[in-house]
């Protein structure tokens, strides 16, 4: 997928370009217009509609890439003009991974008809969007995950910063320099709810019952569980999943349930997907328009013949063509977009950490990620994971109101680049008391954004190549 003698190609140049042109509010129909050289050394745009105006971008030599390793470097460059001071409060630099040291601004201006990226941007994009830094470091947790401290994010400490899509900021400020009429596209904030149905209290666990009782103070909880066997009454579990839908709509946010088909193992709790009760709950929150999506069990990670099979199953159940999901465990690496692919499926929402709550991939905004061995985009969204619940308790060791800063510092920064909040909540984290009245909180600090919608997404940007 990556090797060592790895150079990037002009069609990825290209595809990096079209992600920064999103990022800085360039609309696809101005993108269009463009005229794009790429050459060895650089790749150059300008604009026919005004005759000597361009935009270059520096290319790194091909010795630098055969040089690549963890640690991957990071470069710190400015501003080319003073932004707005909550601008420069919140991203007072750029921080450019895959790039040697520089000093100065990233874009420079070169009298009044040019500027240039003083470094290799094109291809720290595109490096960052496809994290090549996992498959350049052997680094994994127990799980097979590669985790956010072998990151150079967590090294430089900007886990909490979209620095891909900060760029879009001073390719901005490039392009106003060079067409003063140009005005970029207003940045929304939009909000994906999504819930990991890991367990649902089928089949009856008397553990599970007792602990809602003894360890989580949920007394009717224990009831519904011990009701559920002999009754039309549902485990609490399942039961979460209709109460994470109506808080949903209380705030006008839909949600997407994630649902699994996977066996019986340690790590996975093999509830029967085909069950009436699982079917009429499915059913019910259709009706109120939740999105229904996959959750492929722990041990397709990196076996795409089991993940097909459980994706199989999963679509005649769910009733979804080509539905999105996200991996268990979040067991994932690039290799796992093409299994998605494969499978026909819409979109992976896998990229994020299970330790603390950030940007995986430097970036907020739904991309098509770049296949290196077939030197295309995926016809595969990827969804950034921002924030999950379990990174909060678990890999951050907060509880309660200790949980918001982290996240809303999160929704404050998607806000800023127009990007989309994608949140995870076990419906099974409604009942566990560290957790208190967080929930809510977010949902109401979410109120009157946008939801987004996968069918809607941005096609990707069809800008011209002239090699």
């Amino acid at each position: 997928m990556f090797s060592a003698d790895w150079v990037p190609t002009p069609a990825a140049r290209v595809y990096a370009l079209g992600e920064l042109a999103k990022r800085a509010g360039v609309s696809p129909d101005f993108s269009r217009t463009w005229t794009v050289e790429v050459t060895s050394e650089c790749t150059r745009i300008s604009f026919p509609s005004l005759p000597g105006k361009a935009v270059v971008f520096r290319h790194a030599p091909a010795d630098w890439w055969a040089r690549m390793n963890a640690p991957v470097p990071v470069a710190c460059a400015g501003w080319m003009s003073a932004p707005a001071k909550a601008l420069a409060t919140a991203m007072p630099n750029f921080l450019v991974p895959f790039a040697p040291a520089v000093s100065g601004p990233l874009f420079r201006t070169h009298g009044p008809n040019q500027v240039t990226c003083a470094i290799d941007l094109l291809a720290s994009i595109l490096l960052n969007l496809s994290r090549v830094e996992e498959l350049l470091s052997p680094e994994r947790d127990a799980h097979g995950r590669f985790p956010a401290h072998g990151s150079a994010a967590f090294r430089h400490k900007y886990c909490d910063r979209p620095v891909v899509d900060e760029y879009g900021f001073a390719f901005e400020q490039a392009l106003s320099y060079l067409l003063p009429g140009w005005k970029p596209a207003a940045k929304r904030l939009r909000v994906k709810l999504t819930h990991d149905i890991d367990v649902v209290g089928l089949p009856f666990d008397g553990r599970a019952m007792a602990g809602h009782v003894l360890r989580r103070g949920a007394l009717l909880a224990g009831v519904r569980d011990a009701l559920a066997p002999f009754t039309g009454v549902l485990p609490a579990y399942l039961q979460c999943t209709l109460w994470l839908a109506k808080l949903a709509r209380k705030y006008d946010l839909p949600s997407a349930m994630y649902w699994k088909a996977s066996p019986r193992t340690q790590l996975d709790s093999g509830y029967d997907i085909h069950g009436a009760k699982l079917s009429e709950v499915i059913r019910r929150l259709r009706a109120d328009g939740v999105e229904h999506g996959v959750h492929p069990g722990y041990d397709t990670f990196q076996n795409p013949d089991l993940l097909e099979r459980e994706v199989s199953v999963l679509r005649q159940i769910l009733g979804e063509t080509a539905p999105g999901g996200r991996q268990h465990y979040l067991r994932w690496s690039p290799a796992t977009w093409s299994h998605w692919e494969g499978c026909g499926l819409s979109y992976d929402s896998s990229v994020g950490y299970s330790e603390t709550v950030g940007f995986r991939s430097g970036t907020c905004h739904p991309y098509r990620p770049w296949l290196f061995d077939q030197n295309r985009e995926a016809n595969l969204l990827e969804i950034p994971l921002i924030a999950m619940d379990v990174s909060l308790t678990e890999g951050m060791g907060l509880r309660d109101l200790e949980c918001l800063p982290p996240v809303f510092n999160c929704i404050e920064r998607c806000q800023m680049v127009g990007g989309v909040f994608t949140l995870l909540w076990h419906n099974n984290s409604l009942l566990e008391p560290w957790y208190g009245s967080v929930y809510p909180m977010i949902l109401q600090k979410l109120t009157g954004s946008t939801h987004f919608v996968t069918a809607t997404a941005d096609l990707p940007y069809l800008i011209p190549e002239v090699a």
